[in-house]
């Protein structure tokens, strides 16, 4: 039980570090109509300043759903 409290507590962590992250790179006003769309998420994608924010959040992900599967 503890090893999964101080799952949950790192996971929180990195969400607060990411949502802060992500407000610094963050696609500002290419979402107009609600939707995202492809064009410009590939193109903040392929930035390279964004490599190390992107596998963070995948990672983070990943750990969200090794929580839901015990």
């Amino acid at each position: 039980m503890i090893d999964k409290i101080n799952k949950i507590s790192k996971i929180n962590d990195d969400l607060n570090y990411l949502r802060d992250e992500y407000k610094l790179v963050q696609m500002s006003g290419c979402v107009p109509d609600g939707e995202l769309r492809f064009e410009k998420l590939m193109e903040w994608l392929s930035k390279d300043h964004n490599d190390f924010l992107i596998e963070h959040m995948m990672k983070a992900v990943k750990d969200i759903k090794s929580l839901e599967n015990k």
